[in-house]
């Protein structure tokens, strides 16, 4: 039985509990969980071990708003053959963003798109290995239509769709290395409690289609759910105007 590898980063989130969750763990895998909570971080450890309870459970307390380099204390094992990596950490406070941000304006960078690029330079390590690595790095909807609000946050976040187009251009033919971005629709979490949000879909369900389409989608950029295809379209066309009343 092969030997697969998992790391989660971002994991004690919502979104994070749901594709550990969704996995499908055998014995022989191993799981690594990387969050900046180490209460956290114990407690999603000891609820995996209890659904998975042969398999591998490694945790790893990093604060990825402000280390430079983030990854430099951990040694990943990366023996194993295969490998499937999820990039879900994301930040963002509407009251600190907006176009006068200044004193958030690192952290915001820091969480949504280096802590994101340095992770997938310390795979690109392994580039001429045997092993296969496949990442799916969680983008969002924000990245459609320029707001008022969330500003440095929406930059971050188109900074990192187009990090990892160019990493998949330039990848191109590289059969064990696989990266993905995905443009996440709106989610019912308890940060969003109570928003007025559209076309809201569970953890659960959102984690099952990111999983979906790093195993099996060809495509760079993947909507999720589906239908954000035609929305991000007509949003191209109405005017910004118009959203902003």
């Amino acid at each position: 039985m092969k030997k697969n590898g998992y790391i989660i980063v971002g994991a004690t989130g919502g979104l994070g509990r749901s594709i550990i969750k969704s996995l499908d763990l055998s014995k022989n895998d191993i799981l690594i969980l990387v969050a900046s909570s180490s209460i956290d971080l114990e407690d999603l450890r000891g609820a995996s071990q209890i659904v998975n309870p042969e398999c591998q459970i490694q945790i790893y307390k990093n604060d990825l708003s402000f280390l430079n380099h983030p990854f430099d204390n951990i040694v990943f094992p990366f023996d194993y053959p295969n490998w499937e990596v999820y990039l879900v950490n994301g930040w963002s406070d509407a009251k600190l963003d907006d176009i006068y941000a200044s004193e958030s304006l690192n952290r915001i960078i820091n969480i949504n798109y280096a802590s994101n690029v340095f992770f997938v330079m310390e795979c690109l390590k392994y580039l001429n290995s045997s092993r296969t690595i496949s990442i799916s790095v969680i983008g969002s909807i924000a990245i459609l239509k320029s707001r008022s609000s969330n500003v440095i946050y929406t930059c971050a976040k188109l900074a990192l769709k187009s990090y990892v187009e160019s990493v998949a251009t330039s990848l191109l033919n590289n059969k064990k290395f696989k990266i993905q971005y995905i443009v996440m629709g709106f989610m019912k979490t308890t940060l969003n409690h109570g928003s007025p949000l559209f076309l809201t879909l569970s953890t659960v369900t959102a984690a099952k289609s990111i999983i979906k389409a790093l195993r099996s989608s060809k495509k760079v950029v993947v909507y999720v759910p589906y239908y954000w295809n035609i929305i991000a379209l007509l949003l191209k066309i109405i005017p910004s105007k118009l959203l902003s009343k």
